[in-house]
C-alpha cells in the first residue's frame, strides 16, 4: 500500500524475463511488474492479489480511472494505484478498502506509466 522502491531504467535487452502480451498493444518501452502486498485486492473486478504481473505502458497518459504506477521522483519510490479525481484534485486510490488514498499534489509524485494488461496468479495474459 506504501511506496518501494522501483527500477525501470533498463536499458534494451537488460530483464528478468519477458512476458507476453495477448489483448493490448504496448510500445516498445513497456515493461511487466509483479504485485506486492495486498492493497490492489478486493472482492470486485478487476482484483491484483499480490503476484499478478502488470504490463505498464510509459508512453500512455494516465487518464481518470486508468490503473497506474506513480513514482515519487524524489526517493525513487512508486506505487501502483488507480487513478481518480474530485473534481479539485487527484488521488491514488487503493482497491483494498483498508489502505487510504494518496494526494497526488506534490509536484514530485508522477505516473510513470498505465497498466495496459494484467495477468491473475497463475493465469496468463
Amino acid at each position: 500500500g506504501m511506496l518501494a522502491e522501483i527500477d525501470v531504467d533498463c536499458q534494451t535487452g537488460e530483464y528478468d524475463e519477458w512476458v507476453d502480451v495477448c489483448y493490448s498493444k504496448p510500445s516498445e518501452q513497456s515493461f511487466a511488474l509483479t504485485v506486492q502486498g495486498d492493497s490492489m485486492t478486493w472482492t470486485g473486478t478487476p482484483n491484483f492479489p499480490e503476484g499478478t504481473r502488470i504490463v505498464v505502458d510509459p508512453n500512455r497518459n494516465p487518464q481518470v480511472g486508468d490503473y497506474v504506477i506513480a513514482k515519487d521522483v524524489g526517493t525513487q519510490r512508486a506505487t501502483f494505484k488507480k487513478l481518480i479525481t474530485d473534481d479539485v484534485n487527484y488521488y491514488l486510490k487503493p482497491l483494498n478498502p483498508a489502505y487510504p488514498m494518496i494526494m497526488i499534489d506534490d509536484p514530485s509524485m508522477r505516473c510513470i506509466g498505465v497498466v495496459v494488461e494484467f495477468q491473475p496468479v497463475g493465469g496468463k495474459l
